[in-house]
């Protein structure tokens, strides 16, 4: 499990860094067609040499989605392929990557301060305090707002199958504060 989570994390790394800059594919964006052919072969190489089973993708052109496709399994056992539009995948910790950089540029775009008491950008929920000490928006980044954050019903039997909304989350699984923040990861 642990191997096929640093390919996929690799496979997305490629896909960001290397994909918005591949000029030969971008020319092909207004070509549906042609942007599937070139990009099936992209991908039909990069499973084979990376082992990945299975992958979804999107893409997004000019705020609105030009392509969704599912390639591999999503049960190498059962070869049950993946579905773009069924098949979810659990990608956990990469997600750090995108929500970081995306502060950051709002960082630098000076729409986020990042020494901000978070609930400054909060309107429904505010979080609790330990001792009077506010979480900043930095320490949301680094892990160090002093929160609980044991991972409960991810892996074990009481997983939840129904995805909640963030509101639903929020009022079931609040984070509870029970250090200072900016301490302890």
């Amino acid at each position: 499990m642990q191997r096929h989570c640093k390919k996929l994390i690799c496979l997305l790394l490629i896909f960001t860094f290397i994909l918005p800059i591949n000029l030969a594919l971008a020319t092909e964006m207004n070509d549906k067609e042609k942007f599937e052919q070139k990009f099936d072969e992209f991908m039909k190489e990069a499973m084979e040499e990376h082992h990945v089973p299975g992958v979804t993708l999107s893409v997004v052109k000019d705020g609105k989605l030009f392509y969704k496709k599912g390639y591999g399994y999503s049960d190498l056992e059962k070869k049950t392929p993946v579905d773009e539009d069924d098949t979810l995948f659990r990608i956990g910790s990469v997600t750090k990557l995108f929500t970081v950089t995306s502060a950051l540029a709002l960082s630098d775009q000076g729409k986020l301060n990042l020494e901000n008491d978070v609930n400054q950008y909060l309107d429904k929920y505010k979080i609790d305090y330990y001792q009077d000490k506010p979480i900043l928006v930095k320490h949301l980044l680094t892990h160090t707002g002093g929160f609980d954050e044991r991972a409960s019903n991810i892996l074990g039997p009481d997983v939840k199958t129904e995805l909640l909304s963030l509101d639903e989350f929020l009022k079931e699984e609040m984070p509870v504060t029970f250090r200072e923040p900016g301490q302890i990861m």
